[in-house]
């Protein structure tokens, strides 16, 4: 073997070494003088005000505005017309999207087929097209979103109504009622009166009051301390029909709630829990494994679960005076459902029921929303 075949065979090993370290060479950059050392900044009020992003967004767009600004971050301010023709390119209709941010001072009625990227805004009332992609939507007065739609972000509005068969990636939040129609999918809803395929206000929860109430009480398993109001079931636990009690109850398993009974207290388990229809609770609801919350079931307080819940037909979480929290990783609800406060699935929220849907109430024909055949914007 000569010089240079010895010199190739001692090159290898290097050559391959260098290969395998080139992936590594930003993760050893990064060791020997690191750059990224501080945490990802988190804004407090964004994640307990649900409304943050819309209220902030508002606030700066109505600064631009008034300062005459062309652009809004790094996005082109656009006034967005009030019931006639877009002024999209021709390229924006042919691709149909665009990314500008839009602004109007009169109703608006987004056209059919074009995806909306960056924010659109209106002090009045707001209507989606059908099966449309937005990124965020704001609106003064009403917020439709039509059938089929997809929301990147977020919305908000005084008074907002989805359409059936919406995904909701963002938060969807109201100043006063939010309704949601037919089956959607969502991760976060806010608003003082949520309802799901029912008019704000149009249902209200008769409940039955507790036949042998003054007889209930608990089990004889469960460990009552009469002087801290409560009580403790070692393992599994069900409560008989019509059952009442003053106090809390810890369940170290499942737990299930009879039929019509009353707790004036919270319920927590470290299994699954169960309350059976027209039960009333007056506290909140916590349990490690799965919570469902029977038909016409009124709990006054915070519904989590580390698992999933699930909301029967008719059930109402809070109250007007006493907002309430329902949170879990998948939640799934049925129609008739009314919260008051706070729904907020971390991983996948649906409506599991077709419920029916309101009548057309389009600002413009959707005949009128498509851009005319015979016109032209120039870029």
């Amino acid at each position: 073997m000569n010089s240079s075949q010895m010199l190739a065979w001692a090159a290898l090993p290097a050559a391959t070494a260098t290969v395998m370290l080139l992936p590594l060479l930003p993760a050893l950059r990064e060791w020997w003088r690191p750059r990224d050392t501080r945490p990802l900044h988190i804004d407090a009020q964004d994640a307990l005000d649900p409304t943050y992003m819309a209220r902030s967004f508002s606030a700066r767009l109505a600064e631009s505005v008034a300062r005459g600004d062309r652009k809004l971050g790094q996005s082109r301010l656009m006034l967005a017309p009030g019931r006639g023709s877009w002024p999209l390119k021709d390229d924006e209709w042919k691709r149909g999207r665009n990314a500008h941010v839009w602004h109007a001072a009169a109703d608006v009625q987004m056209p059919d087929g074009v995806h909306f990227l960056g924010e659109v805004a209106t002090p009045a009332t707001l209507e989606t097209a059908p099966g449309c992609v937005y990124r965020a939507l704001w609106a003064g007065a009403s917020l439709r979103l039509a059938e089929h739609g997809h929301l990147l972000r977020w919305a908000h509005g005084r008074q907002v109504e989805v359409g059936t068969g919406c995904r909701l990636a963002g938060r969807v939040t109201a100043d006063e009622t939010l309704t949601v129609w037919g089956r959607s999918f969502f991760l976060l809803l806010h608003a003082p009166v949520i309802s799901f395929g029912t008019r704000p206000g149009g249902q209200r929860i008769a409940l039955a009051a507790p036949r042998r109430a003054e007889h209930g009480g608990l089990p004889p398993e469960v460990d009552w301390d009469p002087v801290s109001g409560r009580g403790v079931a070692s393992g599994d636990l069900r409560c008989p029909e019509w059952s009442a009690w003053r106090g809390d109850l810890l369940c170290r398993g499942d737990l299930e709630i009879g039929t019509g009974s009353h707790a004036d207290g919270s319920l927590k388990a470290h299994g699954e829990l169960g309350l059976q229809a027209h039960c009333r609770i007056q506290g909140s609801v916590f349990a490690e494994g799965a919570i469902r919350v029977g038909e016409n079931v009124q709990v006054l307080g915070n519904v989590c679960s580390e698992t999933a819940i699930a909301l029967e037909p008719g059930c109402v979480i809070g109250s007007p005076e006493r907002p309430a929290t329902v949170s879990a990783p998948r939640i799934d609800i049925g129609p008739g459902v009314i919260v008051h406060g706070t729904v907020w699935a971390a991983e996948r929220g649906q409506t599991r029921h077709e419920t029916p849907v309101p009548p057309e109430t389009a600002l413009v024909p959707a005949e009128r929303r498509r851009r005319p055949s015979d016109e032209r914007i120039e870029a």
